[in-house]
């Protein structure tokens, strides 16, 4: 478990929640800075450039309760996961020659390394192929799941 020191605790618990994104309070220094942005990115947090805020693939104000109540997050390492790296991901979906009927299972219940891929290769690949969720995933996270991501081509 990673211990998040409390100034950081306090940043994050007078940030910004709307929807995905979590709007940080103002100029931080570099050094807190860093230090937010780990304990953010550990909860599935992304700074994007362009919103000016930490986006999560679900609800920020949900991505960050559990950290704020404990003060503890666990993290990818601790978990065991290692993302796929983007040209792996390629390679496999190069050898997978992905055709309507076919099925993706996402290996983990990770991010979505290979199943998002896939979905936007199968659904772009022509006008009779495209990829359909089969879990309860929602489509726009198809990574966020406690169980297998599945992507059906058709």
């Amino acid at each position: 478990m990673m211990r998040i020191d409390p100034d950081v605790l306090e940043v994050i618990g007078s940030a910004t929640a709307k929807g995905p994104a979590l709007y940080l309070p103002g100029q931080l220094d570099i050094k807190l800075y860093q230090r937010v942005n780990l304990a953010l990115g550990a909860v599935g947090g992304k700074w994007s450039r362009s919103k000016q805020a930490h986006l999560f693939p679900v609800d920020a104000a949900d991505a960050v309760a559990l950290l704020l109540n404990t003060g503890e997050v666990t993290t990818d390492d601790e978990r065991g996961w290692y993302p796929t790296p983007a040209p792996i991901v390629d390679r496999l979906l190069e050898l997978a020659d992905l055709t309507p009927g076919y099925e993706v299972l996402e290996p983990s219940a990770g991010r979505g390394a290979i199943a998002g891929p896939a979905a936007a290769r199968s659904s772009t690949a022509s006008n009779s192929t495209r990829a359909a969720p089969t879990t309860s995933a929602p489509a726009a996270t198809p990574a966020v799941s406690p169980q297998p991501t599945s992507w059906r081509c058709r």
